[in-house]
């Protein structure tokens, strides 16, 4: 209960601060907390937590289809189907979380863990 008060106020914090709802708690978030994972909105996250986050999401939202319509007819083995998926997986999440990075130093927003302590919040 106690994290959720947390993910609400810096959620209102965000939004002072004009950044988009969908920015702050983007589709996959939200259904991860709505699958019970508590974690925090993407800027407040660790660089780690958001490059492997978004990265697995990616590799195994994306392998599936592309598998299907390409691969699959083209003559890719698995192995290569599966170090394409994990290389775009890699390059998604490292561009995901060095975007969240970017805006958390923008906003001069405190680590998730320090989030408490921080008056600005």
């Amino acid at each position: 209960m106690k994290q959720n008060l947390q993910r609400e106020k810096a959620i209102q914090h965000l939004l002072s601060l004009g950044i988009p709802r969908e920015d702050i708690a983007p589709p996959l978030l939200r259904g991860l907390w709505r699958l019970g994972f508590d974690m925090p909105p993407p800027v407040f996250a660790s660089f780690w937590q958001n490059f492997f986050v978004s990265g697995v999401f990616y590799s195994a939202m994306s392998s599936g289809p592309i598998w299907a319509v390409y691969w699959s007819r083209n003559g890719t083995s698995p192995l290569q189907g599966i170090l394409c998926a994990v290389g775009a997986g890699a390059a998604f999440g490292l561009i995901s979380a060095t975007s969240s990075e970017k805006a958390k130093r923008k906003n001069g927003l405190p680590a998730w863990r320090d989030l408490g302590r921080a008056t600005e919040c």
